[in-house]
């Protein structure tokens, strides 16, 4: 654990309740007089000791502003697939500095499904707390593709037999990823003059497609 998130960080003193007692007690094993980092995503950090471990009681000893980061990385627009493999995407996307996650109801994804984001922001604070990232993946969700063009109109998607992805500028537009079905012949349309390609010579399932897409942006940076 890098550092721990709690929304009273800064504060002289924290009692942990419940999940979060749980989690440094429990899961962590702190004890008394233990030290270590907590952060609330602004731009200092703070270091507390266990004081009372039946009380949960955290007491301020020191505090200094975060370090810049490396700018972020990819912004990647998924259709919605199987929810449990959006929730196993998002550590990874987290910790290879990606900048946003947008989720889209496709014409081919499964129905009846609704990403859980109070969820979905657990698993991405969790995921910051192991690698020291102190700007989280941002998380979206949004109707249908052509929202998604009107908030990125230039976003790119991606689709097989077209144009390689390493042909684009070198600025990294949006990638727009299609479900297990691909894009219908509607989408097909609407995506026709922003088509590129992955150099894979595999089709690839559409987790795989964004773990691919956003490293290849991440490794530019």
């Amino acid at each position: 654990m890098q550092f721990f998130i709690h929304k009273d960080a800064g504060s002289e003193h924290i009692v942990l309740k419940e999940e979060d007692y749980h989690y440094i007690f429990r899961v962590r094993r702190l004890q008394k007089d233990s030290v270590f980092k907590v952060f609330n995503y602004a731009d200092r950090i703070f270091t507390y000791k266990v004081v009372d471990v039946k009380k949960g009681l955290l007491v301020k000893i020191d505090e200094s502003e975060i370090i810049k980061q490396a700018p972020l990385g990819a912004h990647i627009i998924l259709a919605l697939i199987d929810l449990k493999d959006i929730y196993e995407l998002l550590s990874f996307l987290n910790e290879i500095n990606a900048a946003k996650l947008s989720i889209f109801q496709a014409s081919f994804s499964q129905g009846n499904r609704t990403l859980n984001l109070e969820k979905a922001s657990k698993i991405v604070n969790l995921s910051c707390m192991q690698c020291g990232r102190f700007v989280p993946l941002e998380l979206e969700v949004l109707k249908d593709l052509k929202e998604v063009l009107n908030l990125y109109p230039n976003a790119l998607g991606l689709n097989k037999d077209t144009k390689l992805l390493s042909e684009i500028p070198a600025i990294k537009p949006p990638l727009i990823i299609g479900p297990e079905g691909g894009f219908s012949k509607d989408e097909l349309e609407l995506l026709k003059d922003r088509l590129y390609s992955l150099n894979s010579p595999f089709i690839l399932q559409a987790h795989n497609a964004a773990r691919l897409a956003a490293s290849l942006f991440s490794s530019s940076l």
